[in-house]
């Protein structure tokens, strides 16, 4: 209902930053069934309205492409995942960082979206390599930052040799933003599976400590 509400709002103000802003949210916003395929409909049909804008609303371009990657790796069409991140990429070469919109689009944020886009692949191992290039430290939001380690940590869970790796990113993840993290479906997912794996192994007790308060350990 917000979604809809901000929707109509934007297109009574009609400015292509604003309608843009208001179809990413509307787009992460879609429930139900088929809702992946809806939202990248979405996400991908507001990418093309809002082509060849600059300024603010080329931050929202950007970061409809990142949302229309998402919802495609979500979809396993690995082949679109790759075109928008391409696009999104070579738009923030021209926006630098910003701040538009809490979106905080940029070569720092799309950074944060490739390790998001790996683990979503199934692509875990890859994560500790593409997430030494991003400076998360420069993003001015605890949110993403958090989110960056919790993906980076679900991606590192994928195998047993960065276990303690896993459990250091999801402690930074909920250092950053605890309520986010802890309610966070994926997240929860990735510490209930490890814990009848590491609980012996170095670092198994603090796991056993974020899953208490996350409120997946009885």
């Amino acid at each position: 209902m917000a979604a809809g509400h901000l929707h109509a709002t934007a297109l009574a103000i009609g400015e292509p930053r604003w309608v843009g802003l208001a179809e990413f949210i509307r787009a992460e916003a879609v429930l139900g069934d088929q809702a992946r395929r809806r939202s990248l409909s979405l996400a991908q049909r507001a990418a093309d309205e809002t082509a060849g804008e600059t300024g603010d609303a080329q931050q929202v371009h950007g970061m409809l492409h990142l949302a229309s990657a998402l919802h495609a790796a979500a979809l396993g069409c690995p082949s679109d995942v790759t075109a928008h991140l391409d696009e999104a990429t070579a738009v923030a070469g021209v926006t630098g960082d910003g701040t538009f919109g809490g979106l905080h689009f940029g070569p720092r944020n799309v950074g944060v979206w490739r390790i998001a886009l790996a683990v979503e692949l199934g692509d875990g191992g890859r994560v500790g390599e593409l997430a030494r290039g991003v400076d998360v430290a420069g993003i001015p939001s605890a949110g993403r930052q958090a989110m960056f380690y919790a993906d980076l940590g679900r991606g590192l869970a994928t195998a047993r040799r960065t276990r303690e790796q896993t459990i250091t990113a999801l402690r930074q993840a909920e250092d950053l933003a605890s309520q986010l993290i802890h309610a966070n479906f994926y997240v929860r997912e990735t510490v209930a599976d490890l814990l009848g794996k590491t609980l012996r192994d170095a670092g198994g007790w603090e796991l056993r400590g974020l899953a208490y308060r996350m409120g997946t350990a009885g």
